[in-house]
């Protein structure tokens, strides 16, 4: 699958939102064990991101607007935090 997702998120003291291009997969996994004198199989779906691609980076100011930095501007932690929160919210979407 091929999304569009919009984050808002603080990096490094500062309210910055996000838009990126994420192509996923949904994998359904399964998990079968004993429970008592039963076989039990729990079955569910996990979200496997492919890529992420950052398209746009906007920096609110003090002037309460947001402004459009270039994506080099991201260190690579600030690159690992989006990630992250886009990798939640790909998932809270597909719940």
């Amino acid at each position: 699958m091929y999304e569009e997702v919009e984050i808002e998120i603080e990096l490094r003291g500062r309210q910055f939102d996000i838009v990126a291009d994420v192509d996923f997969r949904i994998e359904t996994c399964e998990c079968s064990s004993d429970c008592g004198d039963q076989w039990v199989t729990e079955r569910w779906d996990e979200v496997q991101i492919e890529d992420i691609q950052i398209k746009n980076v906007y920096y609110w100011t003090d002037s309460e607007e947001y402004r459009e930095i270039p994506i080099n501007s991201l260190s690579k932690d600030d690159i690992m935090l989006v990630n992250e929160a886009i990798q939640q919210e790909i998932e809270e979407l597909n719940e």
